[in-house]
């Protein structure tokens, strides 16, 4: 005599498909709030030409106030986004202490205009920094 055939248990089968995709559902939260509690930046270039130096760290943990860093950099120049990922980094390192602004020199006004600009900013209390790249 044939064995009967097992019976299917849909119920089962389908409160065990909406536990395993309830499952799936709290772990990606879970990763996800983790993702956002424990954040960590990395520099995995071989030059490490994202990382800051030790001393740049301590001095960014000193800062008592908020510093605002204003950048007149052309968007053109080959090295924009080095700058950017730097001053993201030390934005990143001083835990929001840092704000950025970023100029365009070459926009806003004639090339005549420009000089009076700058003097106005420099009447006003902005100093030049040379950086050397």
């Amino acid at each position: 005599m044939a064995e009967k055939p097992k019976k299917i248990h849909r119920f089962q089968i389908g409160l065990n498909v909406v536990v395993q995709i309830g499952l799936l559902i709290f772990l990606a939260l879970m990763v996800n709030y983790l993702g956002f509690e424990h954040y960590r930046r990395w520099d995995f270039s071989r030059e490490q030409k994202y990382a800051l130096s030790d001393k740049t760290k301590r001095m960014l943990d000193l800062l008592k106030g908020k510093m605002r860093i204003t950048v007149f950099f052309s968007p053109n120049t080959p090295i924009t986004n080095d700058v950017q990922s730097l001053l993201t980094e030390y934005q990143y390192a001083a835990k929001g202490k840092i704000d950025v602004e970023h100029i365009d020199p070459e926009r806003g006004g004639t090339k005549r205009s420009r000089p009076r600009k700058w003097r106005r900013l420099i009447k006003a209390g902005w100093r030049w920094v040379k950086v050397r790249v």
